[in-house]
């Protein structure tokens, strides 16, 4: 194995070269090569097998972790709540961050503090105006990127990574979340953890948003292995969610189905905050291999659970395909009318229907 230094040059190496050239890198693992779907299908059931154990963990040690440790993981939260992906509370997570700081007379995660509270007061996610102020975040982050504080400068490139992936400027997105990755030192305590586990997430984001299965992969397997050493929950459900997405023009027929059968099960323990969203993915996963029987099943219950307008279109066009598929193509083509009349009648542009079945 390389050093852990080490592997982060040739990953960031790789990663320079794949912009310059379009080539996607594959590493081999014990002296052989995998496919991609085969890596993915091993990275699914690390997935399945970590959701089991580390949600079973975190429930054991909840209130028993000692007082450092959970404001390390606090800090989780904050990094979840700027980055849209966690809830308005946590403004409160940051007063509680402050005041900890305070009483252990800790400055610089008083400083890190300040920076979070100041943050927050130029950008929320969950405010209506939300996107005209990502600009002023991204400025303000700035002048904390080169920070002799490790902990500062991990929080702006982290944070500035995402909030680059929201406004699509991906090149700097990736080279904020590698840098990030960069300025963590070597010395495996628990905050270190935690900064690596949320690098990690982000290097998984950016890349699931490209549509980047190798890279992808990479950055869950590394999140994985780091959540176990300090027994922390991985969102199973979004990054199986999202690593079906990346692979769907790699896998077979064989590793398709099984990848799906993952999410399901996994997503009948944990579900997803967004409701309807593994039944689209798993519904149009199945479409494209045929399965069109179990698709018209899993399409029609993620159509009874949404409440998300989008989600429930790409259901209703799974229905649709899956009906054809069976051979009920009067029926197929009865709910293809309605559903045209619906997307015109809501003002959507009836395009997308055709657009997606055809």
């Amino acid at each position: 194995m390389y050093p852990r230094f080490t592997r982060r040059l040739i990953l960031v190496f790789a990663l320079l070269l794949q912009f310059i050239s379009g080539v996607t890198f594959s590493f081999a693992q014990d002296g052989q090569t995998q496919s991609l779907s085969q890596r993915g299908l091993v990275t699914a059931k690390r997935l399945e097998l970590a959701s089991e154990t580390l949600n079973n963990k975190s429930l054991e040690l909840s209130g028993y972790r000692n007082e450092k440790e959970q404001h390390f993981i606090d800090r989780l939260e904050i990094y979840s709540g700027f980055d849209g992906s966690g809830n308005a509370d946590f403004l409160n997570t940051i007063r509680t961050y402050k005041n900890y700081a305070l009483e252990v007379q800790d400055q610089e995660d008083i400083n890190l503090s300040n920076l979070f509270e100041e943050l927050a007061q130029i950008y929320n996610p969950y405010e209506v105006d939300k996107n005209g102020k990502i600009n002023d975040a991204i400025a303000y982050l700035d002048n904390f990127i080169m920070s002799e504080n490790w902990e500062i400068a991990h929080s702006a490139m982290a944070l500035t990574a995402v909030f680059e992936g929201h406004r699509r400027d991906f090149s700097r997105a990736l080279s904020m979340a590698s840098n990030s990755l960069t300025v963590i030192p070597e010395n495996e305590s628990f905050d270190t953890h935690v900064a690596n586990i949320y690098s990690y997430s982000v290097d998984a984001f950016l890349n699931s948003s490209l549509k980047n299965p190798d890279f992808f992969i990479n950055a869950v397997d590394r999140l994985i292995t780091t959540s176990l050493e300090i027994n922390y929950p991985v969102e199973s459900v979004d990054h199986l969610n999202n690593l079906i997405y990346s692979l769907r023009g790699e896998s077979d027929i064989d590793t398709t189905r099984e990848l799906v059968e993952i999410l399901l099960r996994v997503s009948n323990e944990y579900p997803s905050d967004t409701l309807g969203l593994v039944e689209m993915r798993a519904a149009n996963s199945l479409v494209r291999i045929g399965d069109f029987e179990r698709a018209l099943q899993i399409s029609r219950q993620g159509l009874k659970a949404s409440e998300n307008e989008m989600i429930s279109r790409y259901l209703k066009v799974a229905e649709i395909q899956s009906l054809a598929g069976t051979g009920a193509t009067q029926k197929a083509e009865i709910e293809l009318t309605a559903f045209k009349q619906t997307l015109s009648e809501s003002g959507a542009d009836a395009k997308f229907a055709e657009s997606e079945l055809f």
